[in-house]
């Protein structure tokens, strides 16, 4: 029974069709349906390890000055060329091993995380109301979510930021593309005649956008 591996989520899998439509039966060098097949081979290197017979001289004792003959080893690189369907394998395969190094780190922070939460509670003998009660209060004065990370889709090259929402085993992406910082003009025209609206740092962009797309996130 095949299992599908765990970077495989449906929002990725749907990412890789849309790759496929985009650079699908195309050789390396962008042909649509190229009947040259030297164009699906990508050039490489590899190592290569040979024995090869050495002679040495003894430099000491009784034999010394005799030659004799022994073994060592050859590392040397030799050019290769590889064989690959086409640019969407290449792209997948970029893709794939990003999403991978994606969630080991997502593992490793949440690790961390656990780890740090578990080393800051107070050792407890004992359970009763003040237990409940003290976790009710952790509760409320979390946040509803928390930027874990940023980072680039590989798809399309834009910002993202990586968003955690507490309380689930969720990890939201959020696209930041398209965000602007406020130029001198915009500050001092508010600051001075009170024109238009009052301009936002990149921050309060970004805790909006994060914000709408967990709303939409947890009411869908």
């Amino acid at each position: 029974m095949n299992k599908t591996p765990l970077w495989a989520t449906p929002e990725r899998q749907a990412q890789l069709v849309k790759l496929w439509e985009q650079h699908g039966n195309r050789c390396l060098q962008g042909h649509l349906n190229c009947p040259d097949m030297g164009h699906y081979l990508r050039q490489t290197q590899k190592l290569e390890i040979a024995a090869r017979e050495v002679t040495l001289v003894c430099e000491e004792g009784p034999a010394k000055g005799v030659e004799f003959r022994t073994f060592g080893v050859k590392r040397f690189i030799v050019p290769t060329e590889e064989w690959i369907g086409g640019v969407y394998f290449l792209k997948e395969e970029d893709a794939i091993a990003y999403w991978k190094a994606e969630d080991r780190d997502r593992r490793a922070f949440l690790h961390r995380k656990e780890q740090r939460q578990l080393h800051a509670l107070p050792d407890i003998t004992h359970r009763g109301q003040f237990d409940s009660i003290a976790r009710d209060e952790f509760m409320m004065k979390r946040p509803l979510w928390e930027i874990a990370a940023y980072g680039v889709n590989p798809l399309t090259l834009e910002k993202v930021a990586r968003v955690i929402i507490h309380g689930t085993h969720e990890t939201l992406w959020v696209d930041l593309s398209g965000l602007k910082k406020p130029s001198k003009n915009q500050k001092h025209k508010y600051a001075r005649y009170g024109e238009g609206e009052a301009p936002r740092t990149i921050r309060e962009q970004i805790e909006d956008r994060v914000s709408q797309a967990v709303s939409r996130y947890l009411n869908q």
